[in-house]
C-alpha cells in the first residue's frame, strides 16, 4: 500500500473507547507500517510548559511508554499542547540547527519564522517533560483490549471540576480485580449458610449483570476489530432481546424439579465457561479480521440472551415456591434490571478502562462459575 513521509493525528483526548483506539499500541504499529524509512508521526495532547498534574502525567506517560514500544525516538515539545513527534530515525530538537535550516530553505510563511523555534524548543522545558515521562513507569501500556488511556483520559477530564468523581476514579484504580470476585463469593457464601433462598435472587442479579455486559463486550469488540459499530448497535441489542424472549418461553414447560435444577446450574456454568473463553474468541477475530466473521458478533449476544431468558424462567419456578406469582415476578425482574444497570455502568466506566476486556471477561466468567457452584450446593441440600 501507499506509504507516507509524515502522518499527523488530529483527534481529541481519549475520553471514549472509540477515541482510545487511535492511541493504542496496535494503532501505533499500524501507523509505523505506513511510514516511509525516516518517516515521522505526530499528535498533540493537552499539557503545560512547566508543570504536569498527576492526571496529565498519567495520560501522557501512558502514551509515551506505549509509543516507546513502537518507535525508537521521541521528541515532546511542551506548551499548552504537548506535541509528540516520533520516528525510528534520529530526530533533532536543537533550535539553532532547525532555525538555521529553515532560514537556508527560504520558505515563505505568514506566522512562522526562525525565531519562533527558540521560543518553543527551550532546552529546560524539553528536558523537564521528557524526564518526568521517562521515569513515570507505574502507568500501563495502552492496548486495544486494555484501553487504560481511556481511564487516564476520564481522570484528567474529571480533575477539571474537583468533584468527588475524581477521587472515586483515583480510589478505584487502586483496587485489584480479584477483590470484587472475593467480595461477591463471600456474599454468596453468607447467603448459602444464612439466607439460602436469597441465593437464587442473587443469582438472578448476576445473570442480569452479565447479560447486559455481554452486549457491551461484543459491541466494543466489534468496534475494536472492524473500526465502526454505530449502525450495528441496534441489531446486536435486538438479537440479545430476541434471545431473552425465546429463552424465557423455551424452558417454561419444564415441570420436574430435578430437571429444572439441573438446567439452572448448567446454564449458569455454561455462561461462565463461555465468558472465560470469550477473550480468545475476540483475539482470533482480531488476528484474522475478516468481514465473514461479523456474523458471530450477532450470534453470541443472541446466545447469551437465550441463556439469560432461560435462567429467568427456571429461577422463577424455584424461587416462586410458597410465594404469590406477582411477588416473585416483581422481585426477580427488579433484580434482573438492577443487575443489568450495574453491569452496563460498571463494565463501561470501571472494568474496561481499568482492567481491559480480557480480565473483565474472566471476572464475569469466574463469577458465573462460582454462582453455579453455590446454586448446585443449595439445590442439592434441599
Amino acid at each position: 500500500g501507499k506509504k507516507f513521509d509524515v502522518i499527523l493525528l488530529n483527534t481529541p483526548v481519549p475520553l471514549t473507547l472509540y477515541l482510545n483506539r487511535f492511541y493504542t499500541w496496535e494503532f501505533f504499529k499500524r501507523i509505523k507500517s505506513l511510514l516511509n524509512p525516516g518517516g515521522v508521526f505526530s499528535f498533540s495532547l493537552p499539557s503545560k510548559e512547566s508543570y504536569l498534574s498527576k492526571e496529565l502525567r498519567d495520560l501522557q506517560g501512558c502514551l509515551y511508554h506505549t509509543l516507546k514500544k513502537v518507535f525508537s525516538n521521541i521528541i515532546i515539545i511542551p506548551g499548552e499542547e504537548a506535541r509528540f513527534i516520533v520516528s525510528d530515525s534520529p530526530l533533532i530538537d536543537s533550535p539553532e540547527t532547525l532555525s538555521s535550516r529553515f532560514k537556508k530553505m527560504n520558505i515563505s510563511t505568514q506566522y512562522f519564522n526562525e525565531y519562533y523555534v527558540f521560543s518553543r524548543l527551550i532546552p529546560w522545558h524539553l528536558n523537564y517533560i521528557k524526564d518526568i515521562l521517562t521515569h513515570h513507569k507505574q502507568v500501563k501500556i495502552n492496548y486495544d483490549f486494555e484501553p487504560v488511556a481511556y481511564f487516564y483520559g476520564i481522570s484528567y477530564f474529571t480533575s477539571h471540576f474537583g468533584s468527588w468523581w475524581d477521587k472515586l476514579f483515583s480510589s478505584l484504580s487502586k483496587i485489584n480485580l480479584s477483590f470484587y470476585l472475593i467480595f461477591w463469593s463471600v456474599l454468596m457464601f453468607v447467603f448459602y449458610f444464612f439466607r439460602r433462598n436469597w441465593l437464587f435472587a442473587l443469582a438472578m442479579f448476576n445473570i442480569g449483570f452479565t447479560g447486559l455486559s455481554s452486549v457491551f463486550i461484543f459491541i466494543v469488540g466489534f468496534q475494536i476489530i472492524y473500526g465502526y459499530v454505530y449502525h450495528k448497535v441496534g441489531l446486536i441489542t435486538a438479537l440479545f432481546m430476541l434471545g431473552l424472549a425465546l429463552g424465557a418461553n423455551f424452558f417454561s414447560f419444564l415441570k420436574k424439579e430435578k430437571v429444572v435444577s439441573a438446567s439452572l446450574v448448567s446454564i449458569c456454568f455454561v455462561c461462565g465457561v463461555f465468558f472465560v473463553f470469550t477473550p480468545l474468541i475476540l483475539k482470533f477475530f482480531f488476528r484474522f479480521n475478516s468481514l465473514s466473521y461479523q456474523f458471530f458478533f450477532f450470534i453470541f449476544p443472541f446466545f447469551f440472551g437465550l441463556l439469560g431468558g432461560s435462567f429467568f424462567s427456571l429461577v422463577n419456578q424455584i424461587y416462586s415456591k410458597n410465594r404469590e406469582p406477582y411477588s416473585r415476578a416483581g422481585i426477580l425482574y427488579g433484580l434482573d434490571l438492577a443487575g443489568g444497570s450495574l453491569g452496563g455502568i460498571s463494565i463501561s466506566v470501571v472494568f474496561f478502562p481499568l482492567y481491559g476486556i480480557i480480565k473483565s471477561c474472566n471476572f464475569i466468567g469466574f463469577l458465573l462459575i462460582a454462582t453455579a457452584i453455590f446454586l448446585f450446593l443449595a439445590l442439592k441440600s434441599k
